[in-house]
């Protein structure tokens, strides 16, 4: 039987497999793997998924494999067994490991949507406006966070600093603190208020 088989490393769409085998020779290893999972969809909806069983037989000398072409954020069962060889070929128990891909974001996202109904109301308060988020699906992991990214309409593309996402992550996490000790009754108003007023202090910085 396989013993002590583990997970060596996950990404979002790989597992590396890897396990020991001391016993008799002239045997060859099977393995195979399931996956399953739930999540929200873009419209909070509930959603299963599952996948097909997959297998893949190896030689005798192998003590590793690598399962590609995974979902991201998805449960999957990996089991790895012995086989003997012909003649009289037999399967025997195998060894299980359950484990989780790696998340990602979304592929989607819908933009923001400006409420010009409550926008109007708050004309005597410049600089303010309010906007609806529609939700992500959760297909590829769950939805931590939304950058909002608010760009002055007097100002082109090619006046716009691109920031990487280490550096975007980064700047939220701050802002997030900052704001967070000032915000009060109304948080979405001051977000959206506190974002314009620091963006166009950095074009007029460039």
């Amino acid at each position: 039987m396989v013993q002590n088989l583990v997970v060596e490393w996950k990404t979002s769409n790989s597992v590396k497999l890897r396990w020991e085998y001391n016993g008799p020779t002239h045997v060859g290893f099977y393995l195979n793997h399931t996956g399953k999972k739930e999540y929200f969809d873009h419209t909070l909806a509930m959603k299963s998924m599952t996948t097909p069983g997959f297998k893949h037989e190896l030689d005798e000398g192998s003590r590793e494999y690598l399962w590609t072409n995974l979902r991201p954020y998805m449960q999957y069962t990996f089991h790895v067994g012995v086989r003997s060889l012909p003649p009289g070929a037999r399967q025997y128990w195998p060894k299980e490991v359950v484990i989780v891909t790696d998340p990602t974001g979304p592929p989607f996202v819908f933009p923001p949507e400006l409420d010009e109904v409550i926008t109007i109301g708050l004309a005597s308060r410049p600089g303010q406006v309010v906007v609806r988020l529609r939700p992500a699906s959760e297909e590829y992991g769950p939805i931590s966070h939304y950058w909002l990214i608010v760009v002055p309409g007097n100002y082109s593309k090619d006046d716009v600093v691109n920031m990487g996402s280490a550096e975007l992550e980064a700047a939220t996490i701050a802002r997030r603190k900052a704001l967070g000790r000032q915000l009060s009754v109304s948080p979405t108003k001051k977000v959206i208020s506190e974002l314009i007023s620091a963006y166009r202090r950095s074009l007029r910085n460039l």
